[in-house]
């Protein structure tokens, strides 16, 4: 019986693994890639990164080493192991949700599959946001071990809490454990079962304790999460509405996977259709889903589908995956398949959608450094004005510390100070003087009064993600950088868009060659 369970097992895992290969095995394709805030930690000195782990307040600084030590690899370290430890995370809940007599084995199939592929924290790609990963899945090893190994179960849940928003996903395992082993109507035993697990009740305690007292964050980040207001928790699930009826997927890419994954669970439809569900899947599903989101949405952190701010959901996917499994099983069959296939389709097609731009996005950095490094006019300007008109993956907006290591990645040094055409006013005013050193890739910069400035477009030579392609394997230019001079008078960001209309004298910048535009 153990042998047959085993391979049931292995089959169990064979599919998870697939379909989440299909999910996120675009990571592999941009194994060197870097991004966002990324950028403030590659290419850097290591008592940069120490001051910058300090100032966050990393508990005995734990994660300015961890950076050290990975950065000494690669970022392809980074991607290999978020592949992996998000994985992982989902074994660990399998295992978690076969303790559940209610969750049949075909729900916990589907429960699992759904919390490893629903399109939700495409953040998780950063190097910035490995802690957070690492966290995850070490809250879901030390929920695994609550009732196997006591010291091991307490050491991953403490690691786990240096994701502050951790701390109210506690809840989940203790109560779990005390719903099991408890007894509401018996004060008695549920007063002896809290003194056996008194050192998993007040480990959050101790750990913000410990925390609050000796960590907190200093300097550009004192303050930093402590922003709270009741009024954020209204505001923040409206906007998170909105974002979802924002979505964008390619249709064709959906009707593909729907039919692929047709063909594979035709075979094996039970794994998806002979369950049933118990309401106290829902109800957990609702509370896992509130304890989620609400230590972001409290201090105004919305979680979202687009721009880094995806990774504010990283603990949405058990809810979400609890309640879409308790809401497919009150349909009829023949329209829940399709419910089924369409979920899975639409996560997978998003998923895979993601990857792709991120891979030309990394492709356009590339090409943007490359092109950099040909201009003697960037080369020679203190201030570099970008106008960024091509697509980004995210629908995301480059930051000032990307432009600048950008250019530190193509000169060598950080003299140049990038931004963006909005941000214009901020830099005349001196906001801005306080990034002027080296974790923001502008150690060497002196602001001016824009008597050396320039203003580059960022122009895409490929609209569309095939002709991209197409251009990419035929090795020929994907951007151009459309260099245009402007006065010393401008003075606003409204004024410099009025002078670019203007402007006759514009070169274009494409391998390496100026040409009249």
């Amino acid at each position: 019986m153990k042998t047959i369970s085993k391979i049931a097992h292995i089959e169990t895992f064979a599919y998870l693994g697939f379909f989440y290969l299909l999910a996120h095995g675009g990571i592999f394709f941009i194994s060197d890639a870097i991004y966002w805030d990324d950028w403030a930690l590659w290419n850097h000195q290591s008592n940069s990164i120490m001051e910058l782990s300090n100032m966050i307040g990393s508990m005995f600084n734990l994660l300015g080493y961890l950076h050290i030590s990975m950065l000494s690899i690669g970022p392809w370290l980074y991607k290999i192991l978020i592949f992996v430890l998000m994985f992982f995370s989902g074994i660990f809940l399998w295992f978690i949700l076969r303790r559940q007599c209610w969750i049949s084995k075909e729900a916990r199939f589907l429960i699992v599959l759904l919390f490893l592929i629903l399109p939700l924290n495409s953040a998780r790609i950063t190097m910035a946001t490995f802690l957070y990963t690492l966290c995850y899945f070490s809250f879901f090893a030390g929920w695994y071990f609550l009732e196997k190994n006591r010291l091991l179960a307490i050491c991953f849940f403490f690691f786990s809490f240096n994701t502050n928003s951790m701390l109210v996903f506690y809840i989940l395992p203790i109560s779990e454990w005390f719903l099991r082993n408890g007894n509401i109507l018996n004060i008695k035993k549920d007063w002896q079962l809290g003194l056996q697990k008194l050192d998993f009740i007040l480990l959050p305690f101790v750990f913000f304790s410990i925390k609050n007292i000796f960590f907190r964050p200093y300097g550009l980040y004192e303050g930093y999460n402590t922003h709270f207001n009741i009024k954020n928790l209204v505001a923040s699930p409206l906007y998170m509405g909105i974002d979802l009826t924002q979505l964008d997927v390619s249709v064709l890419l959906l009707i593909i996977i729907m039919f692929c994954g047709f063909l594979i669970f035709r075979k094996h439809k039970q794994m998806l259709l002979s369950y049933t569900t118990d309401n106290r899947i829902l109800y957990s599903g609702i509370i896992a889903f509130f304890c989620g989101i609400f230590p972001y949405c409290l201090i105004g952190k919305t979680p979202t589908f687009y721009e880094w701010t995806s990774r504010h959901q990283l603990l949405m996917p058990l809810g979400s995956a609890l309640i879409l499994t308790w809401a497919f099983n009150y349909f009829p069959e023949t329209v829940r398949r399709q419910l089924i296939m369409f979920v899975i389709g639409l996560s997978l097609a998003f998923n895979i959608q993601v990857y792709s731009h991120l891979f030309m996005d990394w492709q356009k950095q590339k090409s943007i450094i490359s092109l950099l490094g040909d201009s003697d006019e960037i080369k020679n300007a203190n201030l570099v004005i970008f106008m960024d008109d091509s697509e980004n993956a995210l629908k995301r907006t480059y930051r000032f510390y990307e432009w600048n290591a950008l250019m530190k990645m193509a000169y060598s040094d950080e003299k140049r100070f990038g931004l963006n055409m909005s941000e214009v006013n901020k830099y005349i005013t001196g906001e801005f003087d306080i990034y002027f050193i080296e974790r923001y890739n502008a150690g060497t910069h002196i602001r001016s009064e824009l008597e050396n400035k320039i203003i580059v477009q960022v122009a895409p030579l490929a609209k569309d993600f095939f002709r991209k392609c197409k251009k990419m394997f035929e090795k020929k230019p994907m951007y151009e950088l459309r260099i245009i001079s402007s006065s010393s008078r401008v003075v606003t960001s409204h004024s410099l868009l009025k002078s670019l209309s203007t402007v006759k004298g514009t070169t274009k910048l494409t391998q390496g060659k100026y040409e009249q535009y």
